[in-house]
């Protein structure tokens, strides 16, 4: 994993927002948040470095796609953390599952006929219109090919080697018009496993404002 501290005032509240397969931090770096900002990504393996949270009181956590996957690995394996609130966006615990993540079939689709051409099919597909298309590619993530393989690879191993052991969230939000993860497969991923959710009932895999989304979300 790598974890970019994105704001950093010495606050004693943290939002740390694991983003999805395919990102770095340049397409969420210019977010403003009333805290401490921290961006992990890149899930070529799952190593997270606790030292470079130890110091928050509080601990707010927001996950998007693969990332919830890779929050709910870290999260089991730091639950000393101080995490007062952790909210799921349009992922699952199941990655890679037939009706409660991403297919397999799909899911292997994409791993084994990954190109340039692909990835920025992907990208489209996760986008509600062009307009937000356009504005992802302005800021896209640099992203060498060999990586995104590497990280597929390693969810794929970590998850279908391992019996799965979710975890509950406080509250997740679920995209109708997601092309990613199926609305109904979302729906089963998260039956008993979430406190409070939420159903939008226009958006695409990628919400259109996540700054909007965690400021709301945050704990005062």
């Amino acid at each position: 994993m790598n974890q970019y501290i994105i704001t950093q005032n010495n606050a004693r509240s943290l939002v740390l927002f694991f983003a999805g397969w395919g990102m770095d931090c340049q397409t969420f770096a210019n977010m403003k948040l009333n805290c401490d900002f921290m961006i992990v990504c890149n899930y070529e393996n799952f190593d997270f470095d606790i030292d470079l949270v130890k110091n928050y009181d509080n601990i707010y956590v927001f996950a998007w796609s693969f990332g919830v996957y890779a929050a709910s690995h870290v999260l089991l394996s730091n639950q000393h953390m101080p995490v007062v609130f952790k909210m799921a966006i349009n992922g699952t615990q199941f990655p890679i599952d037939d009706t409660k993540g991403i297919p397999l079939r799909i899911f292997q689709a994409t791993a084994n006929n990954l190109s340039r051409q692909s990835l920025l099919k992907f990208y489209r597909r996760i986008c509600s219109d062009t307009n937000q298309y356009e504005t992802f590619l302005s800021h896209m993530p640099q992203r060498t090919l060999s990586s995104l393989s590497n990280e597929l690879k390693n969810i794929e191993t970590t998850f279908l080697s391992s019996t799965p052991n979710p975890i509950k969230w406080d509250k997740v939000l679920v995209s109708k018009n997601d092309r990613i993860f199926p609305f109904e497969n979302q729906l089963k991923g998260w039956c008993n496993l979430c406190r409070d959710m939420e159903i939008d009932e226009r958006g695409a895999h990628m919400p259109t404002d996540f700054e909007k989304i965690i400021s709301q979300n945050i704990i005062n």
